[in-house]
């Protein structure tokens, strides 16, 4: 059975995947950097919230009972948008390829500090709400 716990709107990516926008493809995402290299605050939503599906999908790996789906999924989150701030676009690399190995490390880190700490450690939520947002699609 699927996990449907918690906040509405992971339930709703957890059991409609296809609600994600489509992957960029390597010209739209040279486009978007170029704008984020010019200040373009938009272009930087677009390229987090079209590689959330990779977020979704690495969370996977690392889920465990113990550990709440959705505090992943945050911290995930937060690996991609450390992704999208650090990427170089000279590397010759896709971003998802660098985006998947900073939220395997962001990942890991909550394993590690909460191990050290003996406590869950909650990120909130308001600050992965913010870069989630996805547009309705009656707006299209």
């Amino acid at each position: 059975l699927p996990y449907s716990k918690g906040c509405g709107k992971y339930r709703l990516w957890r059991h409609t995947p296809l609600s994600f926008p489509p992957p960029l493809s390597a010209e739209e995402e040279a486009l978007c950097f170029s704008a984020l290299e010019r200040g373009d605050e938009a272009a930087r939503q677009k390229l987090i919230s079209h590689n959330l599906r990779l977020v979704s999908h690495i969370v996977k790996k690392y889920y465990t009972q113990s550990k709440n789906q959705e505090d992943l999924t945050s911290v995930g989150s937060i690996g991609l948008i450390k992704a999208v701030n650090t990427f170089r676009l000279d590397k010759n690399i896709k971003l998802a390829t660098y985006a998947s190995r900073c939220i395997e490390n962001e990942i890991l880190m909550y394993f590690r500090a909460d191990k050290k700490n003996s406590k869950n450690i909650k990120y909130y939520f308001k600050l992965f709400e913010e870069f989630t947002k996805l547009p309705s699609p009656s707006s299209q």
